[in-house]
């Protein structure tokens, strides 16, 4: 009959609404747990961090400083190897210029023998 049907209805919705509730109070349990663990976590790393932040800062200064030295040097590197290239470049062009015309006076002398 259509009270049996609608009872039959409201006892699964009934059913699944309690398996809801069960699923998300596991759920919370989970996430209660993984709260509790981040907070120990957080108060160890707060008990024994106020020590090391000090080290640690002096450390990446030091490291920074290193760095930065490196740095110096790779650019005063970079700007010999500049001037280098330049003078090379300048060279290389005054030679190309003595190739060309000794190169056309070649050609005007070997002109001239054949003509005599």
């Amino acid at each position: 009959t259509i009270a049996e049907k609608v009872l039959k209805y409201m006892e699964d919705k009934l059913t699944q609404k309690d398996m809801q509730i069960n699923k998300l109070l596991m759920k919370n349990q989970a996430y209660k747990i993984a709260i509790k663990k981040a907070e120990a976590q957080l108060k160890s790393k707060q008990e024994t961090g106020d020590d090391l932040q000090y080290i640690d800062f002096h450390q990446l200064q030091i490291e920074n400083s290193q760095f930065v030295k490196m740095i110096e040097e790779a650019n005063q590197e970079l700007i010999d190897l500049k001037r280098r290239a330049g003078r090379t470049v300048k060279i290389l062009n005054n030679m190309k210029k003595k190739l060309s015309s000794l190169t056309a006076e070649a050609k005007f002398l070997e002109d001239e023998i054949k003509e005599r």
